[in-house]
């Protein structure tokens, strides 16, 4: 395999997530789902080293992932053994795809590992077209390429779904807190007042931000 098509892959995949990168191998295996990990000697030091997971943190995500991605499961088991940096780093780089998955319903868990699947094997096919010669070969992988393709339509379509939901109570709820501040307008701004005498008396490095409430609450409720 090229590195301009892992380059490809890499980016395909992305696009469904925090995924590992275990190298070209991972990508000629369907059953496989890469995330992304560190190679060679500059470890990346962004987002993924601003923190680090706890022990119970990290047999959360790999219990997961064991039940969801056995091979990847393996994999970062091994990687523990050999390179504990890099399975630290590969676990941080996983982190905020748990949290999303384990906050979703079991339909949309799996929808995304479904969306997940596909997109792995639509470019499986993708790389076996330009070799494949025969004429019968070339149908089969077109017939298995719309056969992924719907596969991830209708996955995309289920966490679509779901997204659309969550932006509905989203909204609803904030038009819940607007009509809450509408109707204590006059204790919001007694209360803010309040708080930039206070601030009036204080160093003036201090001055410039008095305290804020979450939207929906009065100032006096927060003292």
């Amino acid at each position: 395999m090229t590195k301009r098509t892992v380059l490809l892959w890499t980016a395909a995949l992305l696009a469904a997530g925090p995924l590992v990168m275990w190298g070209a191998d991972a990508f000629e295996r369907p059953d496989v789902r890469p995330v992304v990990a560190p190679t060679g000697p500059g470890t990346p030091t962004s987002h993924p080293s601003r923190f680090s997971l706890t022990e119970q943190q990290e047999n959360d995500l790999l219990a997961v992932l064991k039940e969801t991605q056995p091979e990847n499961h393996r994999r970062l088991l091994e990687l523990k053994k050999s390179s504990p940096d890099r399975f630290r780093w590969a676990m941080r780089a996983m982190w905020p795809w748990y949290q999303r998955y384990k906050s979703m319903p079991k339909e949309a868990q799996k929808a995304m590992l479904d969306e997940q699947d596909a997109k792995v094997e639509i470019w499986r096919i993708v790389e076996a077209l330009p070799q494949a010669k025969d004429p019968a070969e070339r149908a089969k992988l077109t017939s298995d390429l719309r056969e992924a393709v719907s596969k991830q339509f209708g996955a995309d379509q289920v966490l679509r779904e779901y997204r659309l939901t969550e932006l509905e109570q989203q909204i609803k709820r904030l038009r819940e807190e607007l009509q809450q501040r509408r109707e204590q307008r006059e204790q919001i701004l007694k209360d803010r007042v309040e708080e930039w005498l206070r601030a009036s008396t204080q160093p003036h490095e201090r001055r410039m931000s008095p305290p804020t409430r979450p939207a929906g609450r009065t100032e006096r409720e927060g003292d």
